[in-house]
């Protein structure tokens, strides 16, 4: 297959399985670090089993001719120490086929990930330059991108397991939203949505938000089997309260596998996918499918379970509905 090369806005996407393949971390390791010495470069994604490269320079205005050149020029350097054995890359066990390096301001950010299991992915740092940010706001940036189901950091940050939904977002895509977690040049504080001191309650308003939460929260599980009681305004309530009177529990609620979905794409879009819709919708039909069962059949019963259903299906209809991310968009 040819290589394929495209320029355009400051990022040249390069696709050849010939060279970027499985099997090639040397390589993978050797051209990360040269892009990564090109001082127009920002970041890099390689993915070896997708068999492309994308290259993301500062300059959006940056010259395609200037821009071609120094990949080549570095792929060729990369290709050459994979040749020569002068690059040892810490593999460690398994293939490590995505890649990504972002430049920031103290130093160059090198991660590599691979999928364990369709939906998981294991990301290993191998180059971090200063401080690691915190564990918690790490957490917390990656539960607010849609499409990351959990997180779960591994000692002393040494690395991380991300579950994410394969319909809505990529490897490449998950990597790179772990490596904007780093702080850059243009970005002094991270987007924590839970560890924002100046709106965390103290004292009794504290434990008052913490009552509304909770009760709130369990009123979203109700509204899940009882036709009729809204979910979402529920869950909405549930997550402000929580995050004002105990970021632990809101962060367990992000990545939780029920609700974390629903609130993360409101609090990104403020709109839901059509498929977290679809989701509440079939909630909705198992609860009246279960209540018209248990409970004896009457006119009278029959015309309450109609309206509770119309009223749902609308509630859910009146949400602003987020249209599905493609393929290749960024988080």
């Amino acid at each position: 297959m040819p290589t394929t090369l495209r320029y355009e806005s400051g990022k040249l996407h390069v696709a050849d399985p010939s060279v970027f393949r499985p099997g090639r971390p040397v390589l993978a390791g050797a051209l990360i670090e040269q892009l990564g010495a090109v001082s127009g470069v920002r970041a890099v994604s390689l993915d070896l089993g997708a068999g492309d490269c994308q290259v993301f320079w500062r300059d959006p205005a940056a010259c395609a001719a200037h821009v071609a050149a120094d990949f080549v020029a570095a792929l060729t350097l990369a290709r050459r120490k994979e040749a020569s054995g002068a690059l040892r890359c810490p593999i460690g066990r398994g293939s490590w086929p995505v890649w990504t390096s972002r430049r920031l301001a103290d130093g160059l950010l090198v991660l590599r990930a691979r999928e364990t299991r369709t939906g998981r992915l294991r990301i290993r740092i191998v180059r971090s330059p200063g401080r690691r940010p915190p564990r918690a706001r790490v957490s917390a940036w990656l539960a607010a991108c849609p499409g990351i189901r959990a997180v779960r950091i591994g000692y002393r940050g040494a690395g991380l397991d991300v579950d994410f939904d394969p319909a809505w977002v990529t490897p490449v895509q998950v990597l790179d939203a772990v490596s904007e977690s780093w702080p850059t040049e243009s970005q002094g504080r991270l987007p924590d949505l839970t560890d924002d001191r100046a709106k965390l309650a103290t004292g009794s308003r504290r434990l008052f938000y913490l009552a509304l939460g909770t009760g709130s929260l369990a009123m979203a599980v109700i509204g899940l089997v009882l036709p009729g009681v809204p979910t979402v305004p529920f869950l909405l309530a549930s997550s402000y309260y929580l995050a004002r009177s105990s970021p632990a529990l809101h962060r367990r609620l992000l990545a939780s596998r029920l609700f974390g979905r629903l609130l993360r794409e409101w609090q990104t879009h403020r709109a839901l996918s059509r498929e977290s819709k679809l989701r509440l919708a079939g909630f909705v039909a198992i609860a009246i499918v279960v209540s018209v069962a248990l409970a004896p059949l009457n006119p009278a019963l029959v015309a309450t379970v109609a309206v509770m259903l119309v009223l749902s299906l609308y509630g859910i209809y009146a949400i602003p509905q987020l249209d599905a991310l493609p393929a290749n968009a960024p988080i």
